[in-house]
């Protein structure tokens, strides 16, 4: 469906390797396309980012990935532009899951206990994603899946600085979700408390040059309004797509590397 000349279309990027020049690869993917077409984001696009790292997730790092990003979520959700919170694709994990939300909402000591209590991937993943419309998706990362942890919540990117923003915040956390140096503040973790995270963890995996929090990826050139009926067209096809990437991953039996 056209509109004013432009195509919705998802990208998908081959899997990048953080072991490599990722960063080249991504300049000549945004030279190549912005070569050919003019490129606009639209309020309702977004940018899902899979990682694993290489051999796949442990259940102990799942685990950790969990609690940190459950802990941290409010203050995750504050980085993110205030037109992709609260979406329908990107909600909070515990928005969603209700033995998630119970739990927090009953206090750090018992949310750990009940992390650390699951028994394996797929007892984490109904518990945690029970579909996959949620801020983190872990439902990839089950025992036969593509082995990836989603992260769903940052908004649609038209610049190549914008995608190695978001790559860096994706990275950043998730090293620190799964890293064993990460103390806890005591009291609900503040956006600042989530920035300092965030820089130490750039620093120890090389991307501070490309991490910064000044919301330049708001910056987007609506393509049009689109009606009511449009929107509600949309809605349907999204919640009919499958995961492209996932399944593609999945038939060639291998498991991405972060990013």
């Amino acid at each position: 469906m056209a509109i004013n000349g432009f195509f919705g279309v998802e990208i998908i990027t081959s899997i990048l390797y953080t072991d490599r020049p990722w960063e080249n690869q991504l300049n000549l993917f945004w030279y190549t396309l912005t070569d050919s077409f003019e490129v606009r984001g639209d309020p309702s696009c977004g940018t899902h980012i899979h990682f694993s790292p290489v051999g796949g997730f442990t259940l102990a790092q799942l685990k950790k990935l969990t609690a940190f990003v459950t802990i941290f979520q409010p203050a995750i959700t504050a980085l993110i532009p205030s037109g992709r919170r609260g979406t329908d694709w990107c909600h909070a994990n515990a928005e969603v899951a209700e033995g998630l939300r119970a739990k927090y909402m009953a206090g750090r000591p018992v949310l750990l206990a009940w992390i650390e209590g699951f028994s394996d991937k797929s007892e984490l993943w109904e518990n945690i994603s029970p579909n996959k419309t949620v801020a983190w998706n872990f439902r990839n990362a089950r025992e036969g899946g593509c082995g990836t942890v989603e992260f769903r919540q940052p908004p649609g990117v038209v610049s190549n600085a914008a995608t190695k923003r978001w790559v860096a915040i994706a990275l950043a956390l998730f090293a620190a979700g799964i890293e064993p140096w990460l103390a806890y503040p005591v009291a609900a973790p503040t956006v600042e408390d989530l920035k300092i995270v965030l820089e130490h963890s750039a620093s120890r995996i090389g991307v501070s040059h490309l991490l910064s929090f000044d919301g330049e990826s708001e910056q987007t050139i609506p393509i049009n309004t689109l009606s009511a009926e449009e929107r509600e067209y949309i809605t349907l096809l999204k919640a009919q797509k499958p995961s492209i990437f996932a399944e593609n991953l999945e038939r060639r039996g291998g498991r991405g590397s972060s990013p």
